[in-house]
């Protein structure tokens, strides 16, 4: 899979007939993680990024593209040479079960509305035979998960996201019946609109914490057994002495 998909077939559903009623929808993301409350990002440790949907008629297909700016490339957990994507309450069901195209491609230093953002495409477009995602008011959908190097710790600008709405090629879509048609951003109409979250540094940890969930127990143990025998991921670094 590659962004030309989305370039060669996203242009072919502008074909399908104006005279059906546009639906309505909204995307909004957030940033969550273990220590501080929503919408904070913490540095040199693991965030996740919250994909929230709302459609009021069902989506046979969609695409994403965000921008991840923050002056150093941020580290993205990958699923081979994909974005790893969890599915969550409407787009866990049936549509999602492997029948369709939903994955996800990372750009990194790829500039198109700031310098030098990370930029990430991802959707199904169309869902196929299982169907669409079914209508519904914002809930979680998806998630994936980034790391910002512990120098980012209270960046003045802080780790922004935009959505890229904008035609003829490169835009976030919902595809419905009717056709397709750019949601609002966190309810806003505008076609880019940046998100800012401010950056943090993690509280203390627990001394033995090895594998940084905040606790202390035989996963520590099991942890660092993969990493010293299998090459697994390195323990937390400050939490070990």
């Amino acid at each position: 899979m590659s962004w030309l998909k989305l370039l060669l077939i996203a242009p072919l559903v502008l074909f399908v007939s104006p005279l059906l009623a546009m639906g309505q929808g909204d995307i909004c993301v957030h940033v969550s993680n273990l220590w501080t409350g929503p919408d904070t990002a913490v540095a040199d440790w693991w965030n996740t990024v919250e994909v929230w949907i709302a459609n009021d008629e069902e989506l046979l297909g969609s695409a994403y593209l965000f921008e991840f700016t923050f002056p150093d490339s941020a580290e993205w957990l990958m699923d081979g040479e994909e974005l790893a994507i969890q599915f969550h309450g409407r787009a866990s069901g049936d549509a999602f079960n492997g029948s369709c195209w939903v994955d996800g491609f990372l750009q990194q230093n790829v500039s198109l509305d700031q310098e030098s953002p990370d930029s990430i495409l991802f959707g199904g477009w169309s869902y196929g035979e299982a169907g669409g995602l079914s209508p519904g008011p914002s809930d979680l959908c998806y998630t994936f998960q980034f790391r910002l190097p512990a120098s980012a710790e209270g960046d003045s600008v802080g780790f922004c996201i935009l959505v890229v709405t904008e035609p003829p090629l490169l835009y976030t879509l919902f595809l419905e019946l009717a056709g397709p048609y750019s949601p609002s951003f966190c309810g806003e109409s505008s076609t880019v609109i940046p998100i800012c979250f401010p950056i943090v540094a993690p509280p203390p940890r627990p001394c033995g914490d090895a594998s940084g969930d905040l606790l202390t127990n035989i996963t520590d143990a099991v942890y660092l057994l993969d990493y010293i025998f299998n090459g697994g991921p390195a323990p937390c670094g400050d939490c070990l002495s």
